[in-house]
């Protein structure tokens, strides 16, 4: 039980330190963006939109382990990073992008930091199965799923309504939103699961309770 307390009480160390730095980070935004704007000391902001990608044909030269080569055509995916621009309306969209991820960031760690912190002052393992953590990684669930719906449908506006001719080589390429990423939603559901098993830890020792 001690050294799991030990580890315990590490993790939550851990978490503690990524939930400041997140404070941090989202406290930074808040304040130094809208000065940003407002004052002027850059007049560019990067858009970090990068669900979003295309195909383009361009030559390829290589050459495989056994001396198995390859010289032609082949497609290319082109997925930008972000996008650099000094118009206000987009700057205050980097703005609230960069709000929604720290914000993000700021309420799951701040959900494991609770976790942990109750598990690491438990005194038996009994102590360990309690309503509020269930209530606590359902959040971490949703706040995962709504995060990850989030950039996609900023890739979707972005990819079909926003972004319009973009040349790579001196070619004309479109957009359209990086479907694969929805695959994050495996996250969400297994995090789910997480949290229906811990609510049959709660219910077992729960009926425990009542045999005693």
């Amino acid at each position: 039980m001690k050294k799991n307390n030990r580890l315990l009480k590490h993790l939550y160390s851990t978490f503690y330190l990524f939930y400041i730095l997140s404070v941090l980070g989202l406290a930074g935004t808040i304040v130094f963006i809208p000065l940003n704007l407002i004052i002027g000391l850059d007049s560019t902001s990067q858009l970090e939109f990068s669900l979003m990608s295309s195909y383009l044909e361009l030559p390829i030269n290589y050459t495989l382990i056994g001396d198995s080569a390859f010289k032609g055509v082949g497609m290319v995916e082109v997925m930008p990073e972000s996008f650099i621009t000094s118009d206000m309306g987009y700057r205050f969209l980097a703005f609230l992008n960069n709000i929604a991820m720290f914000l993000c960031a700021f309420l799951v760690t701040k959900q494991f930091k609770d976790i942990f912190h109750t598990l690491s002052v438990s005194q038996s393992m009994r102590e360990f199965f309690v309503d509020v953590n269930y209530m606590r990684i359902r959040k971490i669930a949703f706040i995962t799923l709504a995060y990850i719906l989030y950039k996609f449908l900023v890739a979707v506006v972005f990819s079909y309504f926003l972004v319009e001719d973009i040349y790579v080589m001196g070619k004309l390429i479109h957009l359209h939103p990086d479907y694969f990423n929805l695959l994050g939603i495996l996250s969400f559901l297994i995090t789910l699961v997480i949290a229906e098993v811990y609510k049959a830890g709660i219910q077992l020792k729960e009926e425990s309770e009542l045999t005693i």
